[in-house]
C-alpha cells in the first residue's frame, strides 16, 4: 500500500512541473546511474533476549535516478538557482548485523534486506563555467521510502515507512552537441530511521538509519 502511496506522490509532483517552455531558463531530463556506499546504522531493543540491536554497518548500493530542472531559473544576489525535482530508486541489499547477545561478540546475526527509494527537491549554483564545462555545487531534501526484512533465526520482522533524507552535492557537465550535457558528480545523503516490530512487537523492534556516498554518472537533455 505504501508503494502505491509513494507512486502517487511521484506522479503528482512531476506533474506540478508542467513541460511548458521556461521563460528564465532551459528546461532539462536528466538520467544517472548511481552507486556508492552506505553506511547504515541499526538500532532497536530485543525484548525476548534483552539486548540492544545497536551495530554498524557499510554496505554497497546502486540505483537510478531521473531529475527534471530549470537551468538558472532564479537569481538571488546575483546567484543563479536551478531548481530540480529528483526521483531516484535503489537495488535492495542485505547487510548482517549483531543479534545475541548484542555487541562486542555476537553469537547469533540478523540478516537484513534493505530497499529504498526517494523523492525531493534539489537547487544546484554554477561556481566555474567555461565554453564547455560547467561545475555546480547544491544541496537537496526531500521524502525516503524504506522497505525493510530482518530476522535472526529466532524473531523475525518486516514493514515500510517514510522518513526524510538531505543531500549536499557537487557534479561537473559537459556539453557534447547543441541538446546534450554529460555529467559527473558526487552526493552525500542522510537519511532518517525506520522501525520494524520484532514478531509483531511482542519481541521489540530493529531500526535502520543511513548515510550515503554516492558517485554519479548520467545525461542531461535539454527539453527547449
Amino acid at each position: 500500500m505504501k508503494v502505491k502511496i509513494f507512486a502517487a506522490i511521484i506522479a503528482g509532483a512531476f506533474a506540478a512541473f508542467p513541460l511548458t517552455k521556461a521563460e528564465a531558463g532551459d528546461r532539462y531530463l536528466s538520467f544517472d546511474i548511481v552507486g556508492g556506499v552506505t553506511g547504515d546504522e541499526l538500532g532497536g531493543f530485543n525484548t525476548l533476549g534483552t539486548f540492544s540491536n545497536a551495530d554498524d554497518r557499510q554496505n554497497e548500493h546502486f540505483g537510478l535516478s531521473l531529475s527534471y530542472g530549470l537551468r538558472d531559473a532564479v537569481t538571488i544576489n546575483g546567484i543563479r538557482l536551478t531548481p530540480e525535482l529528483e526521483f531516484a530508486w535503489f537495488d535492495e541489499y542485505t547487510t548482517t548485523t549483531a543479534s545475541f547477545p548484542g555487541l562486542p561478540t555476537p553469537g547469533f546475526f540478523y540478516s537484513t534486506s534493505i530497499q529504498t527509494g526517494r523523492l525531493g527537491g534539489n537547487v544546484w549554483w554554477p561556481v566555474h563555467e567555461s565554453a564547455l564545462w560547467r561545475t555546480e555545487i547544491g544541496m537537496g531534501a526531500g521524502l525516503l521510502y524504506r522497505d525493510i526484512s530482518t530476522g535472526d533465526g529466532v524473531v523475525a520482522g518486516s514493514g515500510d515507512d517514510f522518513s526524510g533524507y538531505g543531500q549536499l552535492g557537487l557534479r561537473a557537465l559537459r556539453t557534447v552537441g547543441p541538446r546534450g550535457k554529460l555529467k559527473i558528480g558526487v552526493n552525500y545523503v542522510r537519511a532518517g530511521e525506520t522501525d520494524v516490530d520484532l514478531d509483531g512487537g511482542a519481541s521489540g523492534s530493529y531500526s535502520v538509519s543511513t548515510d550515503s556516498l554516492e558517485l554519479r554518472l548520467g545525461y542531461e537533455l535539454k527539453l527547449n
